[in-house]
């Protein structure tokens, strides 16, 4: 079992003298291997191995590939594994012709490299947040990763810290007068199946602004609004590259109203940049405001530069988590690789995103498995 503590001290000890936070994290070995495969890929008999897996492995310490591959070994034993795993990312290491074992080789590979990542990554934010006297270690158990922080005093927001993930992603995006006639659309579809009269529009109130805002919903319709969407008549009325994504932060602070932005995929549905290229991040206030500002690497940089210079007039969204934090419109090519975030910030989600940003993306989710506040004795 690997131990690393930040300080000198015994830390295993301190935290029953002092009090604090101890949670117990894990790697979902059955999201890993599934995101390593092919996209988009339909095949009943992966999909049982891998939940099969995920059953034996709550009883037994062995590896969660291994069992994989055994499971699906029951249901398919002709199909070989390179005709999941030869994709683009793992291109250099799998190609079609690949032996089973050659693929069970790179993707025990791959899923320790995620648990060094998650590791390494945690440790980074802790330090960053300014605890000076934590402990983290992985466990026997694969993938179980033992974090101890004595004198917590902000429980809730250090555990949302260690278990986000900063997948920042940079969007393109659809203006409302793009798609304006395929809502009314919509809204004439959902009409024709329900009694109700405008279901979509008396929901959503449209911006009509022409930017990437095409509305404004109450937190409570948001849900509603997410079903209509994701009806497959409604899809396929829908260009197939485009999705629709709500605002961050409400733009009111007495009612929580959002907004909808219409973001423009690409062929591979991955964001033309995301945050593995951002190498600074820091606050400032600009007006009363936060402001996140985000410097890239040279790669990042190029790619930027060409991003804002094929968007001129255009505007590309800002995505974490999800959320749209910014949409700006681009007035020219930026070429210094460097970008600013602003929204309504406190200041204390400002800094949590800093270190989420500099501390870089995991590559893969972690799940909390168990927490326990210790009393101060």
């Amino acid at each position: 079992m690997l131990l690393v503590i930040l300080t000198g001290c015994n830390q295993a000890q301190t935290i029953e003298k002092s009090g604090g936070l101890r949670v117990i994290m894990s790697i979902n070995p059955q999201e890993l291997v599934h995101s390593l495969s092919l996209p988009n890929l339909h095949d009943p008999c992966f999909d049982e191995a891998l939940q099969l897996a995920s059953v034996r492995q709550e009883t037994t310490n062995e590896n969660y590939i291994d069992l994989f591959v055994e499971e699906y070994r029951k249901l398919d034993r002709e199909t070989p594994l390179a005709a999941f795993f030869h994709t683009f990312e793992l291109r250099e290491s799998i190609t079609p012709e690949s032996s089973d074992c050659r693929v069970i080789s790179v993707l025990k590979d791959e899923f320790e490299k995620a648990i060094a990542n998650s590791f390494n990554i945690l440790r980074s934010r802790i330090s960053r947040f300014g605890i000076t006297s934590g402990n983290i270690q992985l466990m026997e158990t694969p993938g179980h990763i033992l974090v101890e922080l004595p004198g917590i005093k902000e429980p809730r927001r250090i555990l949302n810290l260690l278990q986000s993930n900063s997948n920042l992603e940079f969007w393109e995006t659809y203006h409302y007068d793009q798609i304006s006639s395929v809502l009314e659309g919509v809204n004439d579809y959902l009409a024709s199946v329900s009694d109700v009269q405008d279901p979509l529009f008396s929901l959503l109130q449209i911006s009509g602004a022409g930017g990437p805002v095409i509305g404004y919903a109450h937190q409570k319709e948001i849900d509603r609004l997410n079903e209509y969407f994701n009806l497959l008549p409604v899809k396929q009325m829908l260009p197939r590259d485009l999705v629709f994504k709500w605002g961050a932060h409400s733009v009111s602070e007495e009612t929580p109203i959002y907004q909808l932005y219409a973001i423009k995929l690409t062929r591979t549905m991955e964001p033309p940049l995301n945050g593995e290229v951002i190498v600074d991040a820091m606050v400032t206030q600009e007006y009363g405001f936060q402001v996140i500002n985000l410097t890239m690497n040279s790669k990042g940089a190029n790619l930027w530069a060409r991003l804002t210079l094929e968007n001129i007039g255009k505007s590309i969204a800002l995505v974490m988590h999800d959320r749209v934090f910014s949409a700006p419109i681009v007035q020219e090519e930026i070429t210094e690789g460097r970008v600013h975030i602003s929204g309504l910030f406190t200041a204390e989600e400002a800094k949590d995103l800093t270190i989420l940003l500099k501390s870089g993306r995991m590559l893969s989710d972690l799940t909390i498995i168990r927490q326990e506040l210790v009393p101060k004795p």
